[in-house]
């Protein structure tokens, strides 16, 4: 299977279209990452994940309830948790992001990457001083290669 086996940006739109996401996030700021995006241009040949979508929300407060939330939203998808990284989002030495979920379903990979207040880790403009950013990301999982 080669590069130009990859679904393409649409798909992963689509997969975070069919999320439930928590009717107290607020959608910020949503991006497509491929080939001569404006968002944060990549190439099939060096960036496995190419293309993404991307997905900014807003959540009142600590972002410590908003990691639950994702999990119970990424499973009721159908995903599977792959990787948990501080479910409790508290400041583990990085002072931008507090917590990380990784999920995979099929040969889709989805994060999501939570932020802590005021913190704009992409620089969208879109940081308030009382909420934190949770971004959902959709991308293509690595190919396997058989032995």
């Amino acid at each position: 299977m080669g590069c130009s086996s990859r679904p393409p940006a649409e798909h992963f739109v689509q997969v975070l279209d069919r999320l439930h996401v928590p009717a107290t996030w607020t959608l910020a700021h949503e991006a497509i990452r491929a080939p001569g995006s404006t968002f944060i241009a990549c190439e099939f040949v060096v960036n496995s994940d190419c293309p993404s979508a991307h997905r900014f929300y807003l959540v009142n407060g600590d972002p410590a309830p908003a990691y639950p939330e994702a999990k119970a939203m990424l499973l009721e998808a159908g995903f599977v948790v792959a990787q948990e990284l501080h479910p409790d989002c508290v400041a583990f030495g990085d002072p931008v992001l507090a917590c990380e979920l990784i999920a995979t379903r099929g040969s889709d990979g989805l994060s999501v990457l939570i932020s802590f207040p005021g913190v704009d880790r992409e620089e969208l403009g879109i940081a308030q001083a009382d909420a934190s950013i949770v971004e959902l990301r959709a991308y293509p999982l690595p190919e396997r290669r058989d032995p």
